[in-house]
Parts: structure tokens; sequence; C-alpha cells
């Protein structure tokens, strides 16, 4: 498609266009269909861990999850909760989830051939996007990366729209706000409008430069635009702290909500990496793109890259000036690999289109069997990644949430932390109203939180101090992570699934070990590996909680078998291959805890706490020899100076 077009009169006539033909919209329906129906075999049917709990409660009850806040999301997720009543709040959630990734798959099928790609072509792109594992994987939970890559995707094409008609005044409008309302719904399209709001505006600043026109003229539509489109925040402040749904923090200040909408949490993870694991990131990125899309996917991309070159530079421009940059984010991004893969969603939604354009290349010069190939290309893609994205099985969160609360005595009061159950919780307590007599809250501060004022270390000082103030009044409390007592000599003693606070003079109470092989049948986890690491570590946490009650009760080769077990299922966990390593050392099975130390470091070499229980184990063996070199492997990393 051209870059330019004829110059208009002057003003703002209306737009002559010619609107696209209903057949031309064949092949995004098609795309639309194809991924909501794999979605739907595939959706999750309940909750979901990490934070699709907090996300589900914010947008069945008109929440604030956490930050960016994600409006855009919330308000349509209710929308479609009341328009598709199901049999639970997550599944609605859900549904919408999948509904809004069907819609963006179908997007990028309809900006492609808006461009000029073949329709064939075009459908493979879709579907590159939609059957590729990490957009997949999203797809099925409560999730907002669908929603984020539509929005954004509408944005490029209508900045394209607006660059090749700089004197229409309303494409230029349209175009900011698709702008502001794409950054409203993930942080990521920051990186791909500098580009495409560029591409928008020179031609019409150089138009009325032209008409002599002012340069307010020439940005004031599109930054109007802009504006209306991100006032959906505006919903943030005003809901924060009312009703019943979920509220990450308090944001109803300035300085509070400029600091949720720039996620200064996680500002901490960003450009702080050495060199070693900069490339250590790439490498992940290349085994992600393999993953996705195979070699034969990867040339197809990289013969996209060329016929872009050849015939659409303006989009060659965001695609590539947003691949740059999200690789440029990403790579220097410290995160657990288990979610990795969402951080990259930017650069593979541009490398679907380039695998449009490929096989707009491949098709323009071998018709039939380039067809032949690109059909089973998309069958490789559905057969391939349909059992890895399955969530229709999943019920472990839901089941480990009841099975938690389910132990706990009336009137318990549970503090609780980790987004890998503290939101399924949050979840089963304020929509499915799971044992509505116990009190949960949020040891750092998300959601139901003890601590009403302060930031950071006040937050959490204010936290202490009113968990002793509930260890004086006599509350029976649960934790379900070791953490410095409340009060000094308090004991934790096993309890179920959580930990119990016992005083030094209180008598030892013993609490049923939940049987861990027949709860994860149960839940339908049953075996010695679950595929989904996160889930892997919830189906952990049967073992390590057995493998505590057992030491409790001095059952140490019990213990030492659960703990192994824990360590056999999460086994691509680091934090709990740790702490398994680190009750293995306690119990002084030190070449096992060796063994699993050294699996955890490989995960993630930049953490400073298993370099340093490995040594310890080390010295315990008596390998010096062993301690140096593990050393010298940290000093590579840039954990130890």
């Amino acid at each position: 498609m051209p870059d330019d077009n004829p110059p208009g009169p002057d003003g703002d006539p209306p737009d002559e266009t010619p609107p696209m033909k209903i057949a031309e919209y064949g092949p995004s329906v098609g795309v639309f269909l194809a991924a909501l129906a794999t979605y739907l075999l595939t959706l999750c049917p309940g909750v979901y861990t990490e934070g699709a709990g907090e996300l589900i409660g914010a947008a069945y009850l008109l929440g604030t999850p956490h930050p960016t806040g994600y409006p855009l999301f919330v308000l349509l997720g209710r929308v479609v909760t009341v328009l598709l009543p199901l049999q639970s709040p997550a599944a609605e959630i859900n549904v919408a989830t999948a509904l809004f990734a069907a819609i963006a798959a179908a997007t990028l099928t309809g900006l492609l051939r808006s461009r000029g790609v073949g329709s064939i072509a075009a459908l493979v792109a879709g579907l590159a996007l939609a059957w590729g594992q990490v957009f997949w994987t999203q797809a099925v939970i409560a999730e907002v990366y669908g929603l984020f890559v539509a929005v954004t995707l509408l944005a490029v094409a209508s900045c394209l729209a607006a660059s090749v008609a700089p004197i229409y005044l309303r494409r230029a409008i349209l175009a900011g706000y698709l702008c502001g309302l794409a950054v409203t719904t993930h942080l990521q399209a920051i990186l791909v409008l500098p580009m495409a709001a560029g591409l928008a505006l020179w031609p019409r600043w150089q138009w009325a430069r032209s008409q002599s026109r002012g340069q307010l003229l020439a940005v004031g539509p599109f930054l109007g635009g802009g504006v209306i489109g991100i006032s959906v925040w505006l919903y943030l402040p005003l809901r924060n702290g009312r009703g019943p749904g979920f509220h990450w923090a308090e944001i109803t200040t300035s300085s509070g909500f400029w600091h949720y909408l720039t996620a200064a949490d996680y500002r901490a993870s960003f450009f702080d990496l050495p060199w070693a694991a900069v490339m250590r990131n790439a490498e992940r990125f290349m085994e992600i793109w393999l993953q996705e899309w195979s070699l034969l996917g990867v040339f197809i991309g990289l013969v996209g890259i060329l016929r872009l070159w050849r015939l659409d530079r303006s989009l060659l421009t965001i695609i590539g000036g947003a691949l740059l940059l999200n690789l440029l984010v990403a790579l220097n991004y410290h995160r657990d690999p288990a979610g990795f893969g969402v951080f990259f969603l930017l650069a593979l939604t541009c490398g679907a289109s380039l695998i449009g354009y490929g096989a707009d290349e491949l098709i323009s010069r071998w018709r039939r069997p380039a067809s032949g190939v690109l059909i089973g290309f998309c069958l490789w893609l559905v057969t391939t990644h349909f059992s890895q994205a399955d969530h229709s099985q999943v019920r472990l969160p839901g089941q480990y949430g009841r099975d938690l609360l389910a132990g706990l005595p009336e009137g318990a009061v549970l503090l609780i932390e980790g987004d890998d159950i503290a939101f399924v919780v949050d979840y089963l307590q304020r929509l499915e109203g799971v044992r509505p007599d116990i009190e949960v809250y949020n040891r750092q501060g998300r959601g139901r939180s003890l601590a009403q004022n302060g930031v950071r270390v006040g937050r959490q000082r204010e936290h202490e101090r009113r968990e002793a103030e509930l260890w004086r009044q006599g509350r029976d409390l649960y934790v379900v992570v070791i953490r410095r007592p409340p009060v000094a000599g308090v004991r934790f003693v096993p309890h179920g699934l959580a930990y119990r606070l016992e005083g030094p003079r209180t008598p030892p109470r013993t609490a049923d070990i939940v049987d861990p092989t027949q709860r994860l049948l149960q839940a339908g986890a049953g075996g010695h590996q679950v595929a989904d690491p996160r889930l892997a570590k919830l189906a952990a946490n049967y073992w390590w909680m057995a493998g505590e009650s057992f030491g409790a009760r001095g059952d140490t080769a019990k213990a030492v078998a659960a703990y192994l077990e824990a360590a056999n299922v999460a086994d691509r966990s680091q934090s709990t291959l740790y702490n398994v390593s680190l009750r293995l050392w306690n119990h002084n099975e030190l070449e096992e805890a060796l063994e699993t130390i050294e699996k955890a470091i490989s995960i993630d070499p930049l953490q400073e706490g298993p370099y340093r229980l490995a040594s310890q184990i080390l010295r315990g063996l008596e390998r010096n020899h062993e301690r140096d070199q593990l050393h010298k492997r940290a000093q590579f990393w840039g954990v130890f100076p």
C-alpha cells in the first residue's frame, strides 16, 4: 500500500475513502471464530493462580486491580459478566478474556488486509498470533493481554490511516484517542506509540505548514483525542476504595495515583542486570520464538521483513521500532522465567505480522505449494500448542484455596502472602463466599490489609504492629509463609496447609496431615509432574506442608521424602527448590541439599540467597575447591563483588 496520499482540498472535507467490502472481512471473521472456538475448548473453568483472582475480583465487582489498574479491562469485563451470566464469576471473566484475545487476533488480520496483504496470508498471521503458545495461555485465564494487543493494533491501524490522509481531522482525533486508550490497557503499548504517533503526526505537520496553518492545528486534534483516550484512567481514583471489589492499594492522593499509574513498585526490576544476565534473557527470547513458531515460522518472518521493506515501510517502521524497544526493555527485566514470555507479547505480535507478510510473499511466488505449507504450519500451531495451553481441567488453585481455608478453625485470622495463593483465597472469600468466618489479611498490603497508612517500610511496620496487637488480643493466628514472628518467642507450628502461631507455653496441638496424593488426584493433578510451572508450585505446597508436619512430629524419614517430592514436582520453581534445600540441610541431608540448591541457582543465577546456602552446604561437605568455584560463578553473574 502506498505511503502517500494525493493532496486534497483545503479544509476538512468528507472522508471519501472507499469502505472495505463485506467479503474482505471474511479472513478476520474466520480468525475470530477459530481462535474463540479453541479458547473456549481450553478455557480455565475457575480461578487460576497468580493475579487472576484479583483481576476477577476487580472486574466482577468494579474494583481497582494491580498497577496500572487496567480500567478498560475492568469495565468491559463487567459488561461481559452482565451480558453472559455463567456458573461462576471466574468463568465469566475467563470468557471475557478469551473474547478479547480472539478480537485481537482478528484485528491483526484486518490490519494486514487493510495494508494490501492477501486473504490467506492475513489469516495465517492472525492464527500465528492466536495459536502461539504465550498468547494462547494468556487467553484462557483472567488476564489483560488480549485486550492490550487488540486496542494497540487498532491504534496502529488508525495512525497509519491518519498518515495517508493528513487533511482529515477526525482521523487525527481517532488516532490520538486510540493511542491514549491503548496506554491504559498495558504499559507495553508505550513501546509502539512513538513510531505510530510519529507517522500520524508528521504528514499532518507538513500539511499544516504547506497551508500556512498553525502548529496547534497539526498536533492539537491528535493530542486532544489522546487526552480523551487516557481519561478512562479517571475511573481508578473515582472508584478506588469504594464498593466490595478488590482494591490493590489506596490511590486517592495525587502522589499515590502517579506511583500506581507508573508501576513504580516494579521499577527496581528494570535496567539493573549485568551483561551476562541480559544475554541469558536474549537466549530465552530466542527459545520462546522457536517454541512459538519453529524454524519455519522464523524463516517466513524473515521473508516478511524483505517484503515490508519493498512495499510498506511505514508499517515496517512501527514493527521494527516496537520490536527493538520491547527487546531493550524486556531483556533488561529480571523476573521468574515462568512468567517471562508475556513481557515479549508486543514483540511476538510484531512477529506474527512479519509472518503474514512473509506468507504473502511466498504465495505471490509459489501460490499452491506455499498455500499448502502455510496450512500445514497453522495445523502444526494448533496441534502442538493445544495441550500446553489447555486449562480446561485446571481445578487445583480453587481446591488448594478451599483446602487451606477448610483446615482452619472457626474465627481464625489468616495472614497470607504470595501471588500464587493469596489472590485465590481472596477470590474464594470475596466472590464465592467460602469461609466468611475467617479474617484474611494480605501481609504485602494488597487487597485486604491490616495497614491503613504509610508506604513501603512504614506500611510494613504498621502491618507488624497490627499483627502483634491481634496476637495480644488472643486471636488465633495462622500464616502461609514463615516470617519474623510478630512477638518474640512465638513458634510456627504446621497446621494443615498453614502454620499456627503458638506461644512458648502453649501445649502443642496437632492437626491432621493433608494427604498430597489424594488431594492432587482430586484436583486432577496427580502424578509426579505438573506441566504448568505455576500449578506445579501449588502442587508442591501440598508435599511441602506434609514434610513440615512430619518434621514437627519427629518423623525425619517421611519429612525428607515429602520435601524431595516437593522439589520433584516443582522443579522449575526457585523458591520451592531453595526452601527444600534449606530443610534438607537442616536435616543433615547434605548431598540431596546440594543437588537441589544447584537446580535453584540454574533457574535464576541472579539471586544471592541460593549461593549463600550452597556455600554453607559445601562447607559442611568440606568441598572448599567447589566453594571457590561457586563464588566465581556468583561473581560472573554480578551477585557478589
